[in-house]
């Protein structure tokens, strides 16, 4: 009997990111029509976990206790207490624990196929998703056009593999440190067939022509998403509006309270508000806003910085940045009155000084503006 299990790794400080960028996945993964016994996620140390009703919640505390966990939930959210994190480009051993977690998992319950789908990967086409529901054997990742290498997000381990599987998580960490994990894993194809890309890591949206998509930020407006609606692939990008916020940039003229003084990367929030004053803007029933922050936090003691965005005195988005960030949502209209008197005013009550983590910095910073755009949606 055919089992498939489809796994990714996890970690999240708010309910908002559970929701937002993990159960966003799983919905997806249950949309896409993938055959699958169970969804696992694998958890590396959050403070807060999601309450969701079709979920197990299990602890464990070392791979190993993976391997003798029994569930019949539909999804299954293994839970490590004690955080490892990333320490550097290529070590993060976090990660490699989930995924040895999902090795011993895998191996432990007799499951015959492994998908490996990060939750920022997306399957986009119907192409795709057949060949993973008909291939059964072979390790098989995808392939970065971008970067030239393995795209490892998403991967596909056969029956004939699952061991290997196993066998290559239970090498010492020390071994992969520094190593680029995208060539390391022992893949028997990269299948290079599928278009796709990291495309969450630059502004333009996934293409109506991806297979997959990978890297895609979990704070954005709707209609980025739109193959998780059945909608068609964008349209080409038409009068935008962006602005940059780094020294010497053109949008820094329109920064009023609550700013630092421009860097090269960007310009920091101070204190509890920041206000951006907006130009003249066309007419439009709504836009997509979008920008892109770093914020200011600390691995142990500060992990993450809350931002409202508030239009004319109307709340119309709350994102978390737990890292440097490209976030978005839709501005309705009907807030707006276009004459250039509109004002984006960022409420940020996490803002802190670097002086209470050592550094030597009496600022009260939040997130740093990098960029930000407008782009007018058609009525349609």
């Amino acid at each position: 009997m055919s089992r498939t299990l489809i796994f990714c790794t996890a970690y999240a400080q708010s309910q908002l990111l559970w929701q937002r960028r993990y159960r966003r996945w799983v919905d997806a993964i249950l949309a896409r029509g993938l055959d699958q016994t169970q969804i696992v996620l694998i958890d590396d140390g959050s403070t807060v976990l999601p309450g969701w009703s079709d979920t197990d919640i299990v602890t464990v505390r070392t791979p190993e206790d993976a391997a003798a966990i029994r569930s019949s939930a539909p999804v299954l959210l293994l839970h490590f207490p004690n955080r490892l994190g990333r320490a550097a480009v290529y070590d993060f051993p976090g990660w490699y624990r989930s995924y040895s977690a999902a090795a011993r998992y895998a191996a432990g319950q007799g499951f015959t196929k492994v998908l490996h789908i990060e939750s920022d990967a997306y399957i986009v086409s119907e192409r795709l998703r057949a060949w993973l529901q008909e291939t059964n054997t072979g390790w098989h990742t995808l392939w970065s056009e971008k970067f030239d290498f393995p795209e490892i997000a998403i991967q596909l381990i056969g029956a004939d593999q699952i061991a290997n599987f196993d066998a290559f998580t239970r090498q010492p960490y020390e071994s992969l440190i520094g190593v680029t994990h995208e060539t390391a894993l022992p893949c028997t194809n990269i299948e290079k067939s599928f278009t796709g890309d990291r495309y969450g890591e630059s502004e333009p949206p996934v293409p109506a022509a991806a297979d997959f998509a990978t890297q895609i930020p979990s704070q954005r407006e709707a209609s980025y998403y739109w193959w998780l609606s059945g909608a068609p692939g964008p349209a080409p990008v038409e009068n935008r509006l962006t602005f940059g916020f780094a020294r010497e940039q053109a949008g820094l003229p329109m920064l009023a309270d609550g700013w630092s003084k421009p860097e090269p990367d960007g310009t920091w929030m101070l204190h509890a508000a920041s206000i951006v004053n907006l130009p003249p803007l066309p007419q439009s029933p709504s836009f997509d806003f979008v920008m892109i922050g770093i914020p200011h936090v600390h691995r142990d003691r500060l992990l993450v910085q809350r931002l409202f965005v508030q239009i004319n005195m109307n709340i119309v988005a709350q994102f978390d940045f737990p890292a440097a960030l490209q976030v978005g949502c839709e501005i309705p209209g009907t807030v707006l009155r276009r004459d250039g008197t509109d004002k984006i005013r960022f409420l940020h009550p996490d803002a802190a000084q670097p002086s209470r983590y050592g550094v030597n910095d009496t600022r009260m910073l939040s997130v740093k503006l990098r960029d930000m755009s407008l782009q007018p949606r058609p009525a349609s």
